[in-house]
């Protein structure tokens, strides 16, 4: 789960994003579930995938090291916030 916010930190529609890992890379959008927030997006991990995930046009700020772990005595993936904020400079 990603969340974008601008500079007063309300929620960011319409942001592309980057995930990257080992075997490739995908782009996805903020505001494509207007039902959780305009600035949310979501993209699905895979078990012993190691991603890091950008908002582009600010690559140099980079969420990295996400793996996507078993939870302890369940049968379901962990799942991983990330919030980018923006600091009112252009980047």
């Amino acid at each position: 789960m990603v969340m974008v916010l601008n500079a007063e930190g309300q929620q960011q529609p319409n942001t592309e994003l980057l995930v990257r890992w080992s075997g490739g890379d995908d782009h996805f959008y903020t505001g494509l579930k207007p039902e959780i927030g305009p600035g949310y997006a979501d993209f699905a991990l895979l078990k012993d995938q190691t991603y890091q995930v950008v908002v582009v046009g600010a690559e140099s700020q980079v969420a990295q090291g996400i793996v996507a772990d078993t939870c302890e005595g369940k049968g379901y993936l962990a799942s991983w916030q990330v919030v980018f904020q923006w600091n009112g400079q252009v980047p």
